[in-house]
């Protein structure tokens, strides 16, 4: 499978390029949008050919209004002719404004993940809200479709200054800008343009050609009042990821790592065999890619709010070292995101688990065991816990992974707990371990005591603890405690 995405990646940055080589003018201007060049930070080391945006004849965007008025028909209008959308747009009105602008290759009557998009929003709020299609601008050689995103930028920005100064949108404040892949680059030249907007959130915003590069060249905090970013699949050692790993905003999330989602290890074939030939190839080799849409639109309505931690690298996480909100408070992946930006003037990187299918949205726990003091001895194992509350029972969950722990008296081991379910009133915990292989313990099953186990539920801020009084629970079988002692 990576042989299959390096092979397209390739294929993408290079199909084409060549017609390019000769290409002696650097700069070209379109009325009303301005000039645009290839001279630096354009061309660079991390984009070494550089070409010019092609005409707005040529790409051809239309915004697509949706609003609650007009949800089954939705209105289109010409970009070419921003002037007109009073007349094209009569439900249009002075109310908060979402876009949503597709990446490469996709168009939105193939792709239907934009209309879904736009649904979930207009369920939770009343808005207008603009699908952008630049498919007549977003094909091969990815060259030209990167070089073609500063164009739609500078359409969506007409649009927007146009609307402000007729004041048909009361103020800046009131746009959020959503972006997937090239999208979310869009969204920053849109930005770039808009002074004061209010929101930019960047869905795996595209690798290829903008990592590393500029902030002018690519989508940065400085190109809305508050920009988030998710990662999903970026590039990771040897494999070549179709997103960044650059910081893009205010609050960057990198769920699962930020690359690798769960649920997307599919085979070609598998995918195909499955979904048919045009979703099984994308399924396959953009699953990781798409996952960012995915939790964004599941955000919006979720009772689950993706809660996520601020920490310093994946390997800190994955240790277990910053399973709290502290100084810097944690905040929400997705649409919720603006609601617990980080404090004024600093970055932060979040990172957080999430399922392998729909809905993706995990809870977080923290599970402490204390072991009573005594004279057992230590032993190794692994442990797992099935959670009851009132009127549910959870199946089995591990607590230590292929991990092998070492159990001793009078130690406190705590564990972290990723479930698909809001667990709510805990009313019991049972608990069991299996020892590890062991010449001591060969031909018996050896018991372990438990003073304690706690309970934190970190969306809801609950702790319960769980009564042990020094019961003994042996290995191969569970003990169950209770809240009440």
């Amino acid at each position: 499978m990576e042989i299959i995405k390096q092979s397209l990646c390739l294929l993408v940055l290079f199909n084409g390029t060549h017609m390019f080589l000769l290409e002696s003018e650097n700069e070209v201007c379109y009325d009303k949008l301005g000039c645009f060049s290839t001279a630096d930070p354009f061309t660079s080391s991390q984009r070494p050919i550089s070409v010019l945006p092609q005409s707005t004849d040529k790409i051809r965007t239309t915004y697509i209004l949706y609003t609650r008025e007009r949800r089954p028909e939705p209105q289109t209008l010409d970009a070419r002719n921003p002037e007109n959308i009073l007349k094209v747009w009569p439900s249009f009105s002075s109310r908060p404004t979402k876009w949503i602008i597709h990446g490469f290759f996709q168009t939105v009557r193939t792709w239907s993940w934009m209309k879904e998009l736009a649904e979930e929003l207009l369920k939770f709020g009343d808005y207008n809200v603009i699908v952008v299609d630049w498919s007549g601008g977003n094909q091969f050689p990815y060259t030209q479709a990167s070089a073609n995103t500063r164009i739609v930028g500078a359409q969506i920005a007409l649009l927007v200054n146009h609307l402000i100064e007729a004041k048909v949108l009361l103020t800046a404040d009131d746009v959020h800008i959503i972006g997937h892949s090239l999208g979310a680059h869009i969204a920053g030249y849109a930005g770039e343009r808009i002074t004061g907007l209010g929101r930019i959130s960047g869905l795996d915003p595209a690798g290829p050609y903008f990592r590393d590069t500029d902030p002018r060249v690519r989508l940065d905090e400085t190109d809305a009042k508050f920009v988030d970013a998710m990662h999903t699949d970026v590039e990771q050692g040897f494999e070549i990821g179709l997103g960044t790993p650059t910081p893009s905003g205010h609050a960057d999330f990198f769920p699962n790592g930020g690359n690798d989602q769960p649920g997307c290890g599919g085979t070609l074939v598998s995918e195909i065999l499955k979904s048919g030939l045009v979703k099984g190839v994308a399924d396959s080799v953009f699953c990781s890619h798409m996952r960012a849409v995915e939790f964004f639109n599941e955000s919006i309505n979720s009772p689950c709010p993706f809660l996520a931690f601020p920490c310093a690298s994946e390997e800190d996480f994955e240790a277990g070292l910053c399973q709290s909100c502290g100084v810097v408070a944690c905040s929400r992946m997705g649409f919720h995101a603006d609601k617990y930006k980080p404090p004024p003037g600093q970055k932060v990187i979040y990172y957080l688990k999430t399922g392998a299918q729909a809905p993706f949205c995990l809870y977080h726990y923290t599970v402490t065991v204390t072991f009573s003091n005594g004279s057992w001895p230590s032993v190794s194992g692994r442990a797992s816990v099935e959670i009851n509350l009132d009127g549910f029972k959870s199946s089995w969950v591990s607590l230590t992974g292929d991990e092998t722990r070492i159990f001793a008296p009078g130690q406190t081991a705590t564990f972290y707990v990723d479930l698909p379910q809001n667990v709510g009133n805990v009313t019991a915990l049972s608990f069991k371990w299996q020892k590890s292989f062991s010449l001591s313990t060969l031909f018996r099953d050896p018991s372990v005591s438990i003073e304690g186990i706690d309970v934190y539920a970190h969306e809801s801020g609950a702790r319960f603890k769980l009564c042990g009084q020094g019961r003994s629970v042996t290995s191969g079988t569970s003990v169950t405690f209770l809240v009440t002692c």
